[in-house]
């Protein structure tokens, strides 16, 4: 029964798709919109964390943000903010580029981690 399960899957499968046509159609679709709009930050979230990495690299972590809804508490969470800090100091390659190539490496690996199920 399994060996049978396994040629019908086998079979399927290449009747259906090529695993490595996936992953080049994939790697496609996560460079295009880099490659059409440019590699620049884009939506709220990454000006906030270019914000707030910036800030952190000059002055430390903050007690007060001066900047939301005309001045609050610093209740954010680090997580991001921190790990963008610690890549920045690791690999200079400066906050803008990481916010741009970060979730580029987060989606080849996702495919990586895809591929293995």
């Amino acid at each position: 029964m399994e060996n049978a399960l396994r040629k019908l899957k086998s079979a399927y499968t290449k009747l259906f798709a090529n695993y490595y046509a996936i992953f080049l159609f994939a790697i496609i679709i996560l460079l295009v919109p880099s490659l059409i709009r440019g590699f620049d930050l884009h939506g709220p979230e990454s000006y906030f964390y270019y914000r707030i990495t910036n800030f952190i690299l000059e002055n430390n972590i903050p007690n007060y943000d001066f900047l939301s809804f005309g001045g609050r508490a610093f209740l954010y969470s680090l997580g991001s903010p921190m790990f963008l800090v610690l890549a920045n100091l690791a690999f200079k390659m400066g906050v803008v580029n990481m916010l741009v190539i970060i979730p580029t490496i987060l989606g080849f690996l996702s495919l990586v981690f895809a591929r293995g199920h």
